[in-house]
């Protein structure tokens, strides 16, 4: 739906001027009408500044009844029908009618997943502790050395660091030599 500068202004509560600043700095993309004025179609409004606060104007258009399919347009721009028109709907809006329930079906599917996932616990909460996973460079809990003993070494590697203090004596050893 597109509408004009001042009626946009009035649908937002905001000044014409300040809608013009916007569309010269690119905040806001407008077309021009046959006539040379400004439209701005509301889908970039509510781009822009979100739903508007006010409802919108009623908008008369203009619409002949070969376009519309009926006699009269009323003045929100619907169309009323004429009374020899076939109350039947026509193929392709019957096969509109059918995708829209399929998709419709599948909003409800996906609802009902998203309600699953929901209750499912948050990922990590129930991945092991850092802590008790073995580290690359040690055996698995279960061939871990007895406490007290020594950890075990590969083919002549030094056993690693267990705290920050076994990290500096290795360090200084290292220096020593």
């Amino acid at each position: 739906m597109r509408m004009t500068i001042s009626a946009a202004a009035r649908l937002y509560g905001i000044h014409r001027a300040t809608l013009h600043r916007h569309i010269k700095a690119g905040r806001v993309s407008c077309v021009f009408q046959p006539d040379g004025s400004r439209a701005l179609d509301l889908s970039e409004l509510i781009r822009a500044y979100g739903e508007p606060p006010n409802a919108p104007e009623a908008v008369r258009q203009v619409a002949t009844p070969r376009a519309t399919g009926s006699a009269t347009p009323d003045a929100t721009g619907g169309a009323t029908p004429s009374p020899d028109a076939d109350p039947a709907l026509s193929p392709d809006a019957l096969a509109l009618l059918d995708e829209l329930r399929g998709m419709r079906e599948e909003l409800a599917a996906l609802r009902q997943e998203v309600a699953e996932l929901r209750r499912l616990p948050a990922p990590g909460q129930l991945a092991p502790h850092p802590d008790d996973r073995p580290r690359h460079d040690e055996a698995p809990v279960a061939a871990r050395p007895e406490e007290g003993t020594a950890p075990r070494t590969r083919h002549g590697d030094e056993p690693s660091a267990r705290s920050f203090s076994d990290l500096l004596d290795k360090l200084n050893a290292r220096a020593g030599s």
